[in-house]
């Protein structure tokens, strides 16, 4: 038994930890969740010995592994990084070479590093470029190379945000693996489906304590502890309400973009192949597709922030697309909230607090949640507004409260003939809110049509394609719809 005893952390004299207590077992995952600034994030980098260093953090604590006592307020690194694996959220702390093989040459067991890298799908990008990677792309390589570094305890935060079905399919059958060889794993997740695909325990964080622990061998039981609390904490729900189909379809709708016949190559590769698609007032077009598919440089395309090779894009708005992108943690610079959307005046104000962040607007950006800072870049795209939308992977990491205002802003748009184009891997989200979905592979639109199915072929090309598949999409089928017959 793995003890962690009152674990604590204060950064300038606020607590953000406060008397955190729990176990674990050797071949055990507990899965932290809470709603966003719960601590989740900050628990794994007190644990890791990361919040000392990156946030200048008074940290304190107890860790009991193998009948030995570490004392985290110590900053004993050297038995802390030997008991601990990290794997950050974001991938590009974490990768150091310009190219990926690079990474995997200087690994000390490159043997194991390739095995995963073929589990991960890292090995059809071996000598690619990291720059030319997406972020999903990016994710899978620090995945396959901080797991193969080995450690007894794996701390992952959000491992499955921007990750594609089949990865997340990979990535639960890899720590399946992993803990048979007796390795626990600690991760943080706002994803109730992969909670409940890989947890044998979930704490539910709030307010940097520890409020309830569910803690079964049973997935129901689990499952009922989690929806008992899900309304409490701010814990993301298991069904979502299906969209109203009987609005007018898109396709009789006036076009407010149009993409012809578009192909994008960089250094000799193709990213994108004659690509045409409409996009229309009052409907959501969703991009979907593997990582590395090509869906964030067609919406950049869009957006009009690169150049095709060939084709064009032509508007017919009196607006600029707005792009809100993935990688939005680069895209709040200021010393505070209050300092960047003071520029937006009430509209900015108005559209914080439609986020629930408005308490935090004297805040500098980087003491912010991942979570949190999502939500500010939301609220921006907000304050600014543009008759087209293009959201990238905008409900990965967002709590319920975070998702159900995306939601209302989304259909707010549509209601007020805008047009929204999302880019996302969320299946909730793809049979929920959007109109009409295209699928991308290798650069190329493969298919197009209604979200139902296009689901039924992503669930049967994954039954097809992977060994041991499909965890995450029997506890989706299971859990999102009340049957069967909904979709399938």
């Amino acid at each position: 038994m793995i003890r962690f005893i009152d674990i604590s952390m204060e950064i300038g004299g606020k607590s953000l930890l406060k008397s955190v207590s729990f176990t674990a077992r050797e071949g055990e995952t507990v899965v932290f969740v809470g709603r966003n600034g719960s601590g989740k994030t900050m628990l794994l980098n007190a644990l890791s010995g990361l919040a000392p260093i990156g946030f200048n953090a008074d940290v304190n604590g107890v860790i009991e592994y193998n009948g030995a006592e570490i004392d985290i307020g110590n900053r004993d690194y050297g038995r802390l990084l030997n008991l601990f694996t990290y794997i950050a959220f974001n991938p590009d702390l974490q990768i150091i070479f310009p190219q990926v093989y690079d990474e995997i040459s200087i690994l000390p067991d490159s043997h194991e590093a390739l095995r995963l890298a073929g589990r991960l799908g890292v090995g059809d990008y071996l000598d690619r470029e990291i720059d030319e990677l997406s972020v999903g792309e990016k994710k899978r390589l620090a995945l396959m190379i901080y797991l193969s570094i080995g450690g007894k305890i794996v701390l992952m935060d959000e491992p499955s945000s921007d990750l594609d079905i089949w990865s997340i399919e990979n990535l639960i059958s890899i720590i399946t693996a992993m803990k048979r060889e007796g390795l626990t794993f600690l991760l943080t997740t706002n994803d109730p489906y992969f909670a409940l695909s890989v947890a044998d325990k979930i704490v539910i964080l709030d307010s940097g304590e520890v409020k309830e622990i569910c803690e079964s061998h049973k997935r129901e039981d689990l499952v009922e502890c989690y929806l008992s609390a899900s309304k409490r904490y701010g814990l993301r729900a298991l069904r979502g309400s299906s969209r109203d189909l009987s609005t007018k379809p898109c396709e009789e709708r006036d076009k407010v973009a149009e993409v012809s016949a578009v192909s994008l190559s960089l250094r000799g590769r193709h990213l994108l192949k004659d690509i045409d698609l409409d996009i229309h007032r009052g409907c959501i077009e969703c991009l979907i597709g593997s990582n590395g598919s090509g869906k964030t440089t067609l919406g950049k395309i869009i957006a009009g922030l690169i150049k095709p090779s060939e084709g064009r894009v032509s508007i017919y708005t009196g607006t600029a697309p707005l792009y809100v992108p993935q990688e939005y943690h680069l895209s709040l610079w200021g010393p505070s909230l209050r300092h960047i959307f003071k520029r937006y005046s009430s509209k900015g104000m108005d559209a914080l607090r439609y986020y629930g962040i408005h308490h935090l607007i004297d805040r500098h950006p980087l003491t912010l949640s991942s979570g949190e800072k999502l939500k500010a870049v939301l609220a921006r795209a907000s304050a600014i507004g543009s008759d087209i939308e293009i959201l990238d992977e905008p409900t990965n990491i967002l709590d319920r409260d975070g998702l159900a205002a995306l939601n209302r802003h989304v259909e707010s748009s549509v209601s007020e003939e805008r047009a929204v184009v999302l880019i996302t891997h969320d299946i909730e989200t793809i049979l929920s809110l959007c109109s009409h979905v295209y699928l991308l592979d290798n650069g190329k639109i493969v298919y197009r049509g209604a979200p139902e199915d296009v689901f039924k072929g992503i669930y049967g090309d994954a039954k097809n394609r992977l060994s041991g598949c499909c965890r995450y999409l029997d506890v989706f089928m299971e859990l999102y719809f009340e049957s069967l017959g909904n979709v399938i």
